[in-house]
């Protein structure tokens, strides 16, 4: 048998359901997004093929390349980041702000210079987003093709027909209609484990003992310190103090409330030269209450710092206090 590579088309033909699936949450972990979405070229349009999370999208929707955000991406083949809905003159703010999107980023999925389709991903946050989101699913686009190629080249194996390379082209509608039977299935199954869950504790652990009406604590957290520590050689004078623009205020753990659990978080974290916070990690406190910190910090945005008008990466140390409240 003589193997040939197979065209764009083609290789549509032969996504399977699962990688699609596959594919979709992966983007929404890798950039901790709110939702997913993957869109595929059909007969000349895109159409959506996967979701994941609260996607703005849904299967079997045709995608709107006439002028909008997916067009730049789709037309261009270059990676899109929109940090902030309300401020992006390529999306239409009220129709964001209606499905409850803050930031959005869009990734093309290339087969050589054939657009195939596009990986979205959502976030109700503003500047949710940064540079290694960005890089994350661009590294997820290129697996998502070569994972493509090597489907169909093992169908094409598998096949008898005298026709390599032709696969049966999938439903999306037929694909919407599994989906909604696996997730009926799986609620079911996980509100049985849930009502089992509830009976077994109630009765062996002292259910009552549990319930926070019996724990009534309350507490609060307060930002002590946000201390910037300016790279060896620069004087702090000679640096422009990046801006908080988006904090997110740590929730006080439920169970660290119940064991009346309080006391200062010191925080080590990166602020890059985008204003995103990462490398984000914990030098002091209760490890219940640090996880809730950084947990919280993790999606704080800043301006950048400069020196001499030029952006550069600075180490702080962010500190909070848990306390109860009577």
């Amino acid at each position: 048998m003589i193997e040939r590579k197979l065209a764009g088309t083609e290789l549509l033909n032969c996504v399977p359901n699962d990688l699609l699936r596959e594919m979709v949450q992966q983007a929404l972990q890798a950039t901790h997004a709110t939702g997913a979405a993957i869109a595929l070229e059909q007969q000349g349009e895109l159409v959506c093929r996967a979701v994941a999370g609260d996607s703005a999208s849904e299967i079997g929707a045709r995608i709107n390349t006439g002028s909008n955000f997916a067009a730049v991406c789709a037309s261009s083949g270059t990676m899109q980041l929109c940090g902030n809905t309300e401020l992006d003159s390529r999306v239409d703010a009220a129709v964001f702000r209606e499905l409850g999107v803050s930031a959005l980023m869009a990734v093309p999925l290339l087969h050589g210079d054939q657009l195939l389709g596009l990986i979205e991903v959502f976030s109700r946050r503003p500047y949710a987003f940064g540079m290694r989101d960005l890089q994350a699913l661009q590294d997820l686009a290129e697996k998502f093709t070569a994972n493509l190629q090597l489907s169909a080249e093992s169908a094409n194996a598998n096949t008898g027909d005298e026709s390599p390379g032709v696969c049966a082209a999938p439903d999306p509608l037929e694909e919407e209609r599994n989906q909604g039977h696996f997730v009926s299935i799986r609620k079911f199954g996980l509100y049985t484990l849930a009502v089992i869950a509830r009976v077994l504790i109630g009765f062996k652990w002292a259910w009552k003992q549990l319930d926070p009406m019996t724990n009534p604590a309350k507490g609060q957290v307060t930002l002590i310190s946000t201390v910037p520590a300016v790279p060896t050689g620069l004087s702090f004078f000679e640096a422009v103090e990046g801006t908080l623009l988006h904090r997110v205020d740590p929730t006080y753990p439920m169970d660290a409330l119940r064991l009346r659990t309080q006391g200062q978080v010191g925080l080590q974290v990166r602020i890059s030269k985008d204003g995103s916070v990462y490398g984000a990690k914990a030098i002091r406190g209760e490890p219940i209450l640090s996880q809730a910190a950084l947990e919280a910090v993790q999606q704080w945005r800043f301006s950048p710092y400069r020196v001499n008008d030029e952006p550069f990466d600075v180490t702080a140390q962010i500190t909070f206090k848990f306390s109860l409240v009577k």
